[in-house]
């Protein structure tokens, strides 16, 4: 075929078509959200009581603040130490204080597992100077707070649990 041939209207649908479906899958990312009725399941299931609710809201509060939640542009830098400089290790050590509380009081093993792996990822995120390994900790930590123990509608849902994604 020869490319002279190639009808415009034909070009200008495929790509279209291709930005179409790019924006579908974005919007689909950004607008996922945990099956309503396991979540329900869940909460019968978990310590929800008064402190642990608290504590995984301060924490999840601490980390927000610890990875400069709203403030993305000082995180953009491709140089880890300087991205590193950014984060706030005192809010980072409240967050653990208030997470290892929480593992003591939680009853529901996949909770367990989920801070468990937070407090992990945020150990060696410090160790290593390494936002990302902590930023994989506040995902954990935003999903238990804001689907599980003080839910919110219209958030964002990462989809790191183990306690709602096993």
């Amino acid at each position: 075929m020869k490319l002279n041939n190639i009808n415009p209207k034909m070009v200008f649908c495929g790509i279209f078509i291709l930005v179409l479906a790019a924006i579908s899958l974005t919007w689909y990312e950004n607008n996922k959200s945990p099956n309503t009725e396991l979540v329900k399941k869940i909460q019968q299931t978990v310590n929800t009581g008064d402190q642990m609710k608290t504590l995984i809201f301060i924490a999840h509060s601490d980390l927000n603040k610890a990875v400069c939640w709203g403030n993305w542009e000082k995180l953009e830098s491709k140089d880890s130490a300087l991205r590193w400089y950014y984060v706030r290790v005192n809010e980072l050590s409240d967050a653990v204080v208030k997470l290892r509380k929480a593992r003591q009081i939680a009853i529901n093993n996949r909770t367990k597992e989920d801070l468990d792996n937070a407090l992990r990822l945020i150990d060696k995120g410090a160790k290593q100077c390494n936002v990302d390994l902590v930023l994989k900790a506040h995902r954990i930590i935003h999903d238990l707070d804001r689907f599980v123990f003080n839910p919110v509608e219209g958030k964002k849902y990462f989809g790191v649990t183990a306690l709602i994604e096993k």
